[in-house]
């Protein structure tokens, strides 16, 4: 073999050692560049990704709480409502129906407000406005209910919600001014703005307190209910039904009146008038016999006497 050849295969063969040196070194170096970007990064990127979603998704839930709680605080508010109901009771009688009433109202932990009772006629009669707390109205209507024979019950409630809210948050903003006005004086030097300030401040003071006053009155027909109750003693005649005969009744009524009192006032007119009669009848008929005289039985001013 010549020195040609040899040479010749040696260089091949080196050419196919570097060859291959290479090849392993690219396929070393892309298995391990792609271990490094898919594996490595990725193991390390996952955790934070997850934990980055789990508290975002904590965060939204904890904003949409907080949110749907500021929300029901302002459209769910407390009622404020004034209830009041009128009950119509047939009794035996009147006197001992009213004790009971008084004594239920007690017990209610209310009050009897007014009190009207007539027990002179024939058929006696009275009326008495118990107010009791309005958590306790239907109860105490439950026990007045066995004094005597129901004929009428009823109840009536206001919604006073909207006064109520509109009222506080007046006096809130109210008190605010009031704040500022103060401080305002306590800053000034000037005696004209202290002047204004001050009766500033007097008028939204005075406005302050009418607006406590109407705050506390509707708490206080939200928090206490008035029960009118009417007692009528057995025998006594119904009141007549609404209708025809209802107001014929009522007309007779009226006329019957009114005739009455005409002839109570003619009844007293009459001895006035029989007096005036007597003092100036005399002198009318003498005054009016005068007039009588005719002016030819006169004589005649410058006639020759017969």
């Amino acid at each position: 073999m010549s020195t040609h050849t040899l040479t010749h295969r040696r260089r091949r063969a080196t050419r196919v050692a570097t060859a291959l040196c290479l090849g392993a070194a690219l396929v070393t170096g892309c298995s391990a560049g792609s271990g490094n970007d898919s594996s490595a990064p990725a193991g390390a990127a996952a955790p934070d990704a997850a934990k980055v979603a789990d508290e975002e998704s904590r965060a939204v839930g904890e904003a949409g709480t907080v949110s749907g709680r500021r929300s029901q605080t302002l459209t769910v508010r407390e009622q404020h409502l004034a209830r009041s109901a009128t009950l119509d009771l047939r009794v035996a009688d009147v006197t001992k129906a009213a004790a009971a009433v008084r004594t239920a109202a007690v017990r209610s932990q209310g009050a009897v407000t007014s009190e009207e009772i007539s027990s002179h006629s024939e058929h006696g009669w009275g009326q008495l406005i118990v107010t009791v707390p309005s958590a306790r109205l239907d109860a105490t209507l439950d026990q007045l209910a066995k004094v005597g024979t129901v004929e009428s019950r009823t109840t009536s409630t206001t919604d006073e919600t909207m006064a109520y809210t509109d009222t506080e948050s007046r006096i809130e903003t109210m008190r605010a001014s009031i704040t500022r006005i103060r401080r305002l004086i306590e800053r000034t030097d000037d005696i004209e703005q202290l002047v204004t300030l001050e009766g500033e401040l007097s008028t939204r003071v005075a406005d302050l307190e009418a607006l406590l006053a109407q705050l506390d009155a509707i708490k206080a027909r939200t928090t206490m209910s008035p029960i009118t109750v009417s007692l009528t003693e057995e025998g006594a005649p119904a009141d007549p039904e609404d209708g025809f005969l209802a107001g014929l009744a009522a007309g007779w009524d009226a006329f019957t009146g009114s005739a009455r009192t005409t002839l109570t006032a003619l009844g007293a007119l009459t001895p006035f008038a029989l007096a005036g009669g007597l003092v100036l009848g005399p002198p009318v008929l003498w005054w009016r016999r005068r007039r009588r005289v005719s002016p030819a039985a006169r004589p005649t001013a410058g006639a020759p006497a017969p």
